[in-house]
């Protein structure tokens, strides 16, 4: 089971083939980033949490996830933030600029 098959059961959300697709091509990378958009309802928030959480497994290191806006991470941190750290007993913490 996948990482994102586990959060996805965790939070009671359904898995979409767009969603499945960038999580996968997130979590088959072989450099250091990368910056990815997609429409909206897509699910990149939980496919890019399941794919940090991924990647923190696989290669024991911290993971980063970078918004363009203090709005989107507010949306990330009230719920699908919480919940991925709490799916995958991950400290999960918010960093913001001014």
């Amino acid at each position: 089971m996948t990482e994102l098959t586990t959060l996805l059961q965790h939070i009671g959300y359904s898995e979409r083939a767009p969603q499945t697709k960038l999580y996968e091509h997130l979590i088959t990378l072989d450099h250091d980033g990368v910056i990815a958009q997609a429409g909206t309802g897509v699910g990149k928030s939980i496919a890019i949490l399941a794919a940090a959480a991924h990647l923190r497994k696989k290669f024991d290191h911290q993971a980063l996830v970078v918004t363009p806006t203090r709005v989107l991470m507010g949306q990330y941190m009230a719920s699908d933030a919480p919940a991925t750290g709490e799916c995958f007993d991950m400290d999960v913490r918010e960093l913001r600029g001014k």
